[in-house]
């Protein structure tokens, strides 16, 4: 079958004969096919001649086409030539000479030019095509034949994608076949289709003398054909992978090639749509409800080698907390923000925004790629290199737990569009490529072609939710549990002191922050630099540095910055420990994806967008500032409750994240059962 699926694919990437195309596809994907023995043969001279529209013979050649950019067009017709010319006989009569047998070209081609017309004949003169079953079988296989998929999928891309919407309806779907089930007796209606009328299924041809019931009546409980869902539920199932790969645990895989086939299989007609953005959604659903269970899954596995770090990640917290819901938050958190992987990025950083325009808040991400003849060879390779990553090291837990977010993040991409082309009737792709285009959720449609690396060129794009946006991109807490934040304080606000924890400290100014400053007796300037003393104070889940209110009591201070705790790293420098000073000094550090840093915090590197064609990759930038305290006690003491505050602040980000993956709950089947461990 591997053979078989990489013959497919590289035939329909490099043959541009149309009609033997046509044929192909027509004996791969039609729902109906003939049978191959004791068929009408027609054997013929190799005719390699035509005639010219001036009268002149030329040797016949195939019209010019370009492989996976030129879409064959919702043209039936065929070569005469091996269809009504030559001598017809029986198929299992030998040919002689040097003349061509055609065995199955009549047949197939009656096939795809005479689908349409639905007739009763038609359907009674044809089987349900073994074929199309097996490939449809191997797209949503998951047992040991499971790596077969990815092949599976790369054949049928190269396929569909070589042709435009209506014929690949027309083929997949049977467009125009009539239901003739209530041609059957009613006492058959109901029967497993194996079962009934089995030695009158002769195929096409003209030796059958009685019409196939077994044709008439489909698979489907109620005598109903439905040729679209058994299609469409297959590619979805393709879309996303849940391969075991690591103790027990489930690996969600999403392939964007089998997301350009559904596309292809889809795109123009309203039922499949309909019916696929159902199953998507779902499947969505279930990726969600599977991704707020990940932490807890690996966090149950009983590896022993797995670091506190790798359970934590804080420079300072290394025991593994003891409280479930704030370890299994600081796993979350690790999951979507922490940089790892070949990439050195973040599942955030595999987002990208438009470059045009303000910046609407869209957050976009590739659903979908057009297949090539050079992904043949990765395909095999990731078919046969299936092997478990080592789980002591934890960086390839943390990349596979990567791959699920990522996985979840391309799926909900491409649900919403589809959503979208089911409301509408797929008018967003009407005459339009299955490459080269973005869609945002503001209905704005970019169009990226030849302009642009080949492998951007192949791809489509689509926003993600803006409920996820806003959670883990915008990091906004809109959870009735937090109702009591109002969001970041605003520089110049003043804020009581009296009762909180207040750290007494001094930092640098910077000259483009000295116009926050009002209380310029707080300031001492030394050797050019400028010193500010002010006071650490914690709101909520925001640490703020406020100056003492000029001509108050002390009770007040007036906030010059704030950032938010879960996006702050704290070290202390022990490096200065030996200066003979008395003072110590915490690093901070702001990591987001946002180019402008709070007030007091410098960037690391000047702010610069990384292009990706049309759009500007989502980054962090990192900006710091130094805090210095009266003595090494101090620095400890204000270092400790930091560490602790933005530890809890990134427990509660990461299970705000898995609320929210968990809201629409309708789970099934994607955690291991309970003895998998």
């Amino acid at each position: 079958l591997r053979q078989l699926f990489l013959t497919l694919a590289s035939v329909f990437h490099l043959i541009t004969n149309r009609p033997l195309l046509r044929l192909l596809l027509t004996a791969l994907f039609h729902p109906m096919a003939p049978e191959a023995s004791g068929e009408t043969m027609i054997r013929a001279k190799p005719d390699v001649a035509c005639s010219g529209p001036d009268g002149k013979l030329y040797v016949r050649v195939d019209e010019p086409t370009v492989p996976n950019l030129t879409s064959i067009t919702d043209d039936k017709s065929m070569y005469l030539f091996g269809k009504v010319t030559g001598q017809r006989g029986a198929a299992a009569s030998s040919s002689a000479g040097d003349q061509c047998v055609f065995v199955l070209s009549p047949v197939l081609a009656d096939v795809l030019e005479n689908q349409a017309s639905g007739s009763a004949s038609f359907i009674a003169r044809t089987r349900p095509n073994p074929y199309r079953r097996s490939i449809l079988a191997c797209l949503a296989e998951a047992g040991d034949i499971a790596g077969l998929r990815n092949l599976s999928v790369l054949a049928m891309d190269a396929a569909l994608s070589r042709f435009d919407g209506k014929f690949v309806c027309d083929m997949l779907f049977g467009t125009g076949m009539k239901n003739f089930s209530n041609d059957i007796p009613m006492d058959e209606r109901r029967l497993d289709t194996k079962r009934v009328h089995k030695m009158h299924d002769r195929g096409m041809g003209g030796r059958a003398s009685v019409q196939s019931r077994r044709s008439l009546q489909p698979a489907s409980p109620g005598g109903v054909q439905n040729f679209v869902a058994e299609v469409v539920a297959s590619l979805c199932v393709g879309v996303v992978n849940t391969t075991s790969r690591w103790k027990g645990v489930r690996v969600l895989e999403y392939d964007k090639i089998a997301a350009h086939a559904l596309l292809c299989a889809i795109r123009d007609n309203p039922r499949a749509l309909q019916m696929t953005a159902k199953l998507i959604e779902r499947r969505r659903s279930q990726t969600a409800s599977f991704m707020s269970q990940l932490p807890s899954l690996i966090d149950k596995t009983p590896v022993t080698r797995l670091s506190g770090e790798f359970r934590v990640g804080t420079s300072a917290q290394k025991s593994i907390p003891e409280d479930d819901e704030q370890r299994l938050g600081l796993l979350m958190n690790r999951i979507f923000y922490e940089r790892h992987g070949k990439d050195n990025a973040s599942v955030i950083e595999g987002l990208v925004r438009t470059r045009s325009g303000p910046d609407t808040g869209n957050r976009l991400i590739a659903i979908s790629q057009e297949s090539s003849f050079d992904d043949i060879s990765p395909r095999i390779c990731n078919s046969e290199m299936k092997s478990d990553p080592d789980v002591s090291d934890e960086l390839a837990s943390l990349e596979i737990a990567k791959t699920c977010a990522a996985s979840h993040l391309h799926l909900d991409a491409l649900c919403n569009l589809i959503q979208d082309l089911a409301a509408t009737n797929g008018n967003a792709l009407k005459n339009r490529k299955l490459t080269e285009y973005a869609f945002t959720s503001s209905g704005q449609v970019i169009n990226f072609a030849g302009s642009y690396e080949k492998e951007l060129r192949r791809s489509l794009y689509a926003s993600i939710s803006q409920s996820i946006v806003t959670t883990i991109v915008e990091d906004q807490e809109t959870d009735s549990s937090h109702h009591r934040d109002k969001g970041l304080p605003e520089a110049g606000s003043v804020v009581g002191l009296v009762g909180r924890t207040a750290f007494p400290c001094v930092c640098e100014v910077p000259a483009a922050n000295a116009k926050l400053f009002t209380d310029e007796a707080a300031c001492v300037v030394a050797e050019g630099v400028k010193w500010q003393s002010l006071y650490l104070v914690f709101l909520g889940r925001y640490m703020v540095l406020a100056e003492p209110e000029k001509g108050g009591s002390g009770g007040n201070g007036r906030i010059i910055t704030a950032c938010s705790l879960s996006k702050l790293n704290v070290e202390k420098d022990v490096q200065n420990e030996d200066s003979g000073s008395p003072a110590r000094r915490l690093l901070l550090s702001h990591d987001w994806y946002e180019k402008m840093p709070p007030s007091l915090f410098l960037l690391e590197e000047k702010p610069c967008d990384k292009i990706l064609g049309p759009f500007a990759c989502v980054q962090s930038y990192r900006s710091c500032m130094d805090l210095w305290f009266e003595d090494e006690n101090a620095a400890d003491r204000a270092f400790k409750i930091i560490d602790t505050k933005l530890t809890k602040s990134r427990s509660r980000r990461g299970n705000r994240i898995r609320e929210k993956l968990s809201d629409d709950d309708i789970y099934s089947g994607l955690v291991p059962e309970k003895n998998a461990y």
